[in-house]
């Protein structure tokens, strides 16, 4: 059994996929498989995945028809065999000396979950590293609440008998999928580490899901996935304890309040209310309150007014989320 399981969802990166796959096979740690997932590109990625898996047998390549990232990693992690899981997406590249640091600290620190740093290029992305460490993830959302409000999965490593225990997956069929699967890991670790080393070169494309320019058709798949998103939160919160679930309920104003944005069609707006209204009657009044704030600074934020509400509302939080 492998150490690490490095696993690439591969779609339509033919123009990156080479430097991913080199950073990937050429680890100074080598007790490593690669699950390379070809989730039906259109372009050269599937043959140039097939190449490097014909060189390396570490490399498992399994092709599939166009399922979303959610599908391309479930599928992956249903066939990897190594201790921890570590992801990489398809367009990104790793420190050639990722997997050997891991493996370092996890030999002093065999827990579920390591988080290290990425590097945009010449810019880190910072995060606080508390005092105890490693923690649980539930110590960790204490805190620092906001780590629910950003975070991708290839900033973690975890352990795979961790993931199949508390049957821990990502949502099909939706995107910004790493919101829950990052959010379901922390609420069930009881072992979490973080590291300082920025070991995770992350690219910044115009041409990717979520970087390319508005249209209907991805609005409309934004606010379906901030609602299944919304709608994880509010079902996960239920049995928490109460400062945890008040961190969890939170989240769900936070995507009604994306889903607004998305929103320009007033029947669109209606239905998204209309959604996102089951989870009203279940959330604390002090919460609540955000519901009834969004719309008014829709408005304001196109009048001279708005940076006197930006001053109440700032005022109003502080009150309510203390």
């Amino acid at each position: 059994m492998p150490f690490f399981s490095i696993i690439i969802p591969i779609y339509n990166v033919e123009k990156y996929l080479k430097e991913c796959l080199d950073s990937a096979i050429f680890q100074t740690f080598r007790d490593i498989e690669i699950i390379c997932i070809n989730d039906g590109s259109s372009d050269k990625s599937g043959e140039i995945a097939k190449e490097y898996a014909e060189k390396d047998s570490r490399i498992l390549l399994i092709h599939q028809e166009n399922q979303g990232l959610s599908m391309a990693r479930n599928n992956a992690i249903a066939r990897a065999t190594g201790k921890y899981i570590v992801f990489l997406d398809s367009d990104d590249y790793i420190e050639k000396n990722l997997c050997e640091k891991l493996y370092e600290i996890l030999q002093n620190y065999p827990v579920d979950i390591v988080k290290y740093k990425t590097i945009n290029h010449d810019r880190q992305t910072p995060y606080p590293i508390p005092p105890k460490n490693p923690l649980s993830g539930k110590e960790y959302m204490l805190f620092y609440p906001n780590c629910l409000g950003s975070g991708c999965v290839w900033l973690f490593a975890v352990n795979r008998e961790f993931l199949l225990t508390k049957n821990i997956t990502f949502i099909p069929n939706i995107i910004y999928e790493d919101m829950t699967f990052i959010a379901h890991i922390l609420l069930e670790s009881q072992t979490f580490l973080l590291t300082d080393n920025p070991l995770y070169f992350y690219r910044v494309r115009e041409d990717s899901i979520t970087n390319t320019p508005p249209s209907l058709e991805k609005n409309l798949l934004s606010i379906k996935s901030y609602f299944e998103i919304a709608k994880f939160f509010y079902n996960i919160a239920q049995n928490m304890p109460e400062k945890i679930q008040k961190i969890l309920l939170r989240q769900i104003v936070v995507y009604y309040n994306l889903s607004l944005q998305k929103c320009d069609n007033p029947e669109i707006v209606k239905q998204t209310k209309k959604d996102f209204k089951i989870f009203a009657a279940h959330i604390p009044k002090k919460i609540h309150l955000q519901f009834f704030l969004q719309p008014i600074k829709l408005f304001l934020k196109k009048t001279p007014l708005y940076p006197i509400f930006r001053f109440f509302k700032s005022k109003i939080r502080r009150k309510t989320f203390q």
